[in-house]
């Protein structure tokens, strides 16, 4: 994979509220589910997971990065944010996420990007109807690194008029029984806030 720069977040005064990238540790992110193979690391199998790139650094977050490189049949397995606080709604008016990802799915496999707001520190249980999907990819499989910006907006405007004090992302990986893949690839996830 290589890599390609892009932004969706337009014109303005534009502030980060939060950036997370894997060098080192993966810091308060957890992960779990069904089969979970999800790992932070170098990716050894670079037949089936994408080399790094200079905007990587040395370690991503993703699925089976040291075994043979390929997600498990029958996963649903997600990849879990700290909780970040709100940013202020009478500061900001639109919200944002762009992450730097190679997502390598077979056709009949599936991931998600979610997010979920909640009044605690603790994350809605991974099965709650409180994760929202904002990015849906159905058998997707890229063959480059490339950052994608996610508009937030719609999602932020309804917890602000809730009063929710926290926000968490999450990344999921669905597959089938058979065909897998390299499956997520994630580094250098940041939000912002303008």
């Amino acid at each position: 994979c290589m890599a390609r720069r892009a932004s969706g977040m337009g014109t303005g005064v534009v502030a980060g509220i939060s950036a997370e990238n894997t060098e080192g540790s993966a810091g308060a992110w957890t992960h779990g589910g069904t089969l979970d193979d999800w790992e932070i690391g170098t990716p050894v199998v670079l037949g089936v997971d994408p080399p790094l790139t200079s905007e990587n650094g040395t370690s991503i977050a993703g699925t089976d990065l040291t075994d043979d490189g390929f997600y498990n049949p029958g996963e649903w397995a997600w990849f879990l944010s700290p909780p970040y606080p709100m940013p202020d709604d009478a500061t900001y008016d639109s919200v944002a996420v762009e992450v730097f990802k190679c997502l390598q799915n077979a056709p009949n496999d599936d991931a998600f990007i979610q997010v979920a707001f909640s009044d605690t520190e603790t994350p809605p249980d991974p099965a709650s109807p409180l994760w929202t999907n904002v990015r849906e990819y159905y058998g997707v499989g890229e063959e480059i690194w490339d950052f994608e910006a996610i508009d937030l907006t719609a999602q932020f405007q309804a917890a602000w008029a809730l009063g929710r004090a926290f926000y968490f992302m999450r990344f999921v990986e669905s597959s089938g029984p058979f065909g897998e893949r390299g499956g997520w690839n994630l580094d250098n996830i940041q939000f912002f806030a303008r």
